[in-house]
């Protein structure tokens, strides 16, 4: 396991008459490698004992020449992992470039930045059935969607 530390707070100067905030370093820990490239999002089950789900975002147009790399083929993956990464489900998404992922009891909500090949073409959420991976639904987000970053399944809402 590699660590290293980062900067909790950048020192800045206090201004008069404030209380100066305190500083300390923050220690990351690798537990684990994604099974592909690109792992872009993660959710927690309620019962996060029991692992971590992991969302890949494959590269497509503008995405892979703006960072110099081929485009990803395929679907998107989802991961559910165990805390030691090894992999207890794979499922594929209709979803691409994946950057938000949620999870509640019976979903795995998959948030796509690009339009899909799922009829009809949305940039929008993928709910998938979170036992079988079957895809229920998709949503285009109002307005066009893109820029979907970070999902949340809390008190039974997305």
């Amino acid at each position: 396991m590699a660590t290293s530390s980062a900067l909790a707070q950048i020192h800045s100067p206090t201004p008069p008459g404030r209380k100066q905030i305190p500083q300390r370093r923050a220690k990351t820990t690798k537990l684990f490698k994604a099974p592909e490239f690109y792992p872009n999002c993660l959710a927690i089950p309620d019962h996060g004992d029991a692992g971590i789900w992991v969302g890949q975002q494959k590269l497509k147009g503008i995405q892979a020449s703006g960072s110099g790399v081929p485009e990803q083929p395929g679907p998107d993956q989802v991961w559910f992992m165990d805390w030691n990464g090894r992999v207890l489900k794979t499922y594929s998404s209709a979803s691409q470039v994946t950057s938000g992922l949620a999870v509640s009891d019976t979903s795995l909500y998959v948030f796509a930045n690009n339009e899909t090949d799922y009829p009809p073409p949305y940039t929008g959420v993928h709910n998938l059935d979170v036992n079988t991976g079957r895809t229920r639904w998709v949503k285009q987000i109002p307005l066009g969607g893109g820029g979907t970053h970070g999902a949340q399944w809390h008190d039974g809402k997305l």
